[in-house]
């Protein structure tokens, strides 16, 4: 569930920086583009022991046309490292609560991985809260249903602390840029995976275990898009199921593995904006 980095520096520094109080944390936040009134802000969620620069490869594009906020979650980044609970339900609290403390109004959210969890939570905690959903490459069920699925969790649990930090972030590299031709983003990724505290990290992913969307789709009231890699962790056809249970829920899919935010900007960005315009116009009756 951990998502991706950059490709190259695409002009993140030239956001504005600040930090949120929500209760029991305090968030940073960088933010890019004006308000404008007849569109939402982005929220953007990054993924598990990732932060804000998971979205540096996006963050051009979108910040011509739309207010683009960015924080890090609890436990990541620049925010605050608190002691428990993490989860998708506390994320999503305190999401909701800086979306209130800026102002933001409705916001559109678009989430990776972890990310892609929350934004959806977040949706079903804080209706009001919430526009519209981009779920990229994100797990639908993480309930523990098989002897395989209790292997692939205690084997992230038990890595850091016996082969160390720098072993689980060189595999989950492997895993996210395969090609021979990454080599650049698998090293960035590396050394920005290895800022994370190992305690925090394990407590955020023993704190998803169990989460699930399968039997609360059908309450989502607002549109969602499910962006899926056609080689991502988590199978196309689990996507669709899904999906298919959003009254107002579609799936696009696009070549890539689990960062393809990082791997494949160009398509996820135009998808995005195409998204993202598209809510617009029906929101303001122009289809």
């Amino acid at each position: 569930m951990e998502a991706g980095l950059p490709r190259a520096a695409t002009g993140l520094s030239e956001g504005v920086d600040s930090t949120v109080e929500v209760p029991g944390a305090r968030l940073f936040v960088r933010s890019w583009g004006r308000e404008l009134a007849a569109r939402p802000p982005v929220l953007l969620i990054h993924g598990l022991g990732s932060s804000c620069r998971d979205w540096e490869p996006q963050v051009a594009a979108l910040s011509r046309c739309f207010r683009v906020v960015a924080p890090d979650l609890r436990g990541h980044g620049r925010s605050t490292r608190p002691a428990p609970p993490y989860g998708p339900a506390v994320f999503a609290d305190d999401l909701a609560a800086l979306v209130e403390r800026l102002g933001l109004g409705a916001v559109a959210l678009v989430g990776i991985s972890l990310g892609g969890i929350v934004a959806l939570e977040l949706a079903l905690r804080h209706p009001s809260r919430v526009r519209s959903v981009v779920a990229i490459n994100t797990p639908p069920d993480l309930r523990i249903r098989t002897p395989r699925h209790l292997g692939k969790l205690l084997f992230r649990l038990a890595v850091p602390y016996l082969l160390g930090m720098g072993a689980m972030a060189r595999f989950l590299a492997d895993r996210l840029f395969p090609a021979p031709g990454q080599a650049e983003l698998r090293q960035v990724f590396v050394e920005r995976w290895m800022e994370n505290d190992r305690r925090t990290w394990v407590r955020v992913l023993w704190s998803m275990v169990g989460w699930t969307v399968l039997d609360r789709a059908g309450e989502l009231s607002c549109p969602v898009l499910a962006l899926c890699a056609e080689h991502d962790y988590f199978p196309v056809a689990d996507q669709e199921r899904w999906v298919a249970r959003v009254p107002d829920g579609r799936l696009r899919r696009v070549p890539g593995h689990h960062a393809v935010t990082a791997e494949h900007p160009e398509p996820v960005n135009a998808i995005l904006l195409d998204w993202l315009e598209g809510q617009e116009a029906v929101t303001t009756g122009q289809e």
